[in-house]
């Protein structure tokens, strides 16, 4: 049992040490979430207008 602690420790040690997005992911998810909602934000600014246009083209 404590073989298999030391092993998954340790995975996951290693995982952390190499993979940025991870250590973000897991450490600092409000972060993402804000930036999600500011991409949200942006991509209604964006659309809206085309789909104005496409309302007034069926007009």
């Amino acid at each position: 049992m404590l073989t298999g602690m030391s092993i998954s420790a340790s995975t996951l040690l290693i995982l952390f040490v190499a993979d940025k997005d991870l250590r973000r992911t897991v450490f600092k998810p409000e972060q993402i979430h804000r930036e999600i909602q500011s991409k949200q934000e942006e991509l209604k600014l964006v659309t809206q207008p085309q789909l104005e246009i496409k309302e007034i083209g069926k007009s």
